[in-house]
């Protein structure tokens, strides 16, 4: 897996350990529960199997057709995914059992709901602010904490060195090491006075220094990248269907309250593992 000062940790070390390792465990309820990873595998395990026996009862259990669909959209938006997944020794089949998870978790939350092309159109423009990308600023910050530094981040700016270069050499600001770089901020995102400064300003444009708390302070604006609305299309249409379904599914169909009567259903046969008594008390005994 990875050698430490010349020393090697095999595969089957990490495997042996894994299971037992204590101070993990997850959240639950807003709380943090201690656990070990082989039960909280299993526990997970054993309801994903009972989400897929409950997607059969309800016959909603996904297509082979639309497993297979699925998986290669995946593929196609990570092609590293099947090489990543061979590194931690599971395989595309792997990938194709996680996908019909998901895909019976959408239609058990989603059964009987439908959503139309009209609806999904009238969604779209009654919430265009979601589907609108704003403008975007990239902005360079220098500031300073005293007037002589001010001085001397001035001088040099005036003698034609670069801002990045003024930023790394005076700047007291965390971005210092990045040259000034403050990233790509919406117009919303900027301050009320950063926003009267930036407004119908074109890339290049360099303020005046501003005195803030204790700082002095002057920006660059590296460049502006105009927003844009998203058009509805084939993609956009599948992604808005989905978010509609889910939220009408969810007044619908109480996912919780039947994955909880599957539990309570199962009949579950203990193989004397380590983790019996933690799923015994899991599932009710």
């Amino acid at each position: 897996m990875v050698v430490v000062n010349g020393e090697a940790i095999s595969t089957g070390t990490f495997w042996k350990r894994m299971p037992g390792l204590p101070r993990v465990g997850e959240l639950v309820g807003g709380k943090f529960v201690v656990s070990t990873p082989g039960f909280l595998t299993l526990n997970r395990v054993m309801n994903e199997l009972l989400l897929l026996q409950l997607a059969k009862e309800k016959q909603v259990y996904p297509a082979d057709t639309e497993i297979t669909a699925a998986v290669e959209e995946t593929k196609k938006l990570n092609p590293e995914i099947v090489a990543g997944l061979g590194k931690l020794g599971m395989t595309e089949a792997d990938l194709r059992y996680d996908v019909t998870v998901q895909i019976a978790e959408f239609k058990l939350q989603t059964m009987g709901v439908n959503v139309t092309d009209q609806q999904i159109e009238a969604y779209y423009r009654g919430n265009i602010s979601k589907y609108t990308i704003p403008d975007l600023y990239h902005l360079r910050i220098i500031a300073v904490d005293t007037e002589e530094k001010r001085k001397a981040a001035e001088a040099d700016l005036s003698s034609g060195t670069s801002f990045d270069q003024v930023a790394r050499k005076h700047s007291v600001h965390l971005s210092k090491t990045s040259g000034g770089d403050m990233g790509e901020v919406p117009f919303e995102g900027l301050s009320e006075s950063f926003q009267k400064l930036v407004e119908g300003k074109s890339a290049g444009f360099v303020s005046d220094w501003m005195r803030g708390d204790a700082v002095f302070v002057k920006i660059k604006l590296d460049e502006v990248k105009k927003g844009k609305v998203l058009p509805l299309d084939t993609n956009l249409k599948a992604e808005v269907r989905k978010a509609l379904m889910l939220e009408r599914g969810s007044d619908r169909n109480d996912l919780g309250k039947l994955m909880a009567d599957m539990r309570k259903r199962a009949r579950i046969e203990y193989q004397g593992t380590a983790f019996d008594e933690q799923l015994k008390a899991a599932f009710g005994g």
